[in-house]
């Protein structure tokens, strides 16, 4: 059963065997979101105190990082077992890779704009996740439409 138990399960294996050098930052909290056909996953930060509320740039900059959370949200789509697990692992080291960049996390931003030439998947390809990337592109390219139209 997939559930965000499931999720963080997932993300914390990618962390460990693609990203061990990543030690430093804020903590992260990994979910299923509503279905959404388009959306197919996102990263925000918010304040642990309050984590419904929009964080603006100016109060991110008096917190420190044990009072934010970086949340990864993946479309409620992907509750179904019928979307194969790399799919799934693709997205969330896609999301895992705008964090480790400094987007929506303490960290320090890599660059101006979050997919500046391809720099998501040539991290993730540096990384040794080249065959999950393709594969998980491949997927979607060819049955994503499909699947969406049965709900």
């Amino acid at each position: 059963m997939r559930n965000n138990l499931w999720l963080k399960e997932k993300l914390e294996q990618i962390h460990q065997t693609y990203f061990p050098d990543i030690t430093d930052g804020n903590d992260i909290v990994v979910q299923f979101g509503r279905p959404s056909k388009t959306r197919l996953g996102s990263i925000t930060i918010r304040e642990k105190k309050y984590p419904k509320k929009p964080l603006t740039k100016i109060r991110l900059k008096f917190l420190n990082n044990d009072q934010v959370v970086s949340i990864i949200t993946i479309s409620g789509y992907f509750k179904d077992e019928f979307i194969p697990e790399n799919v799934i692992e693709g997205i969330l080291a896609h999301e895992f890779c705008h964090y480790v960049h400094g987007f929506n996390s303490m960290r320090q931003r890599l660059c101006r704009y979050p997919h500046a030439g391809g720099i998501i998947d040539h991290e993730l390809k540096k990384r040794g996740m080249e065959n999950i990337i393709k594969g998980q592109k491949k997927w979607i390219k060819k049955n994503w439409r499909e699947y969406i139209k049965n709900f």
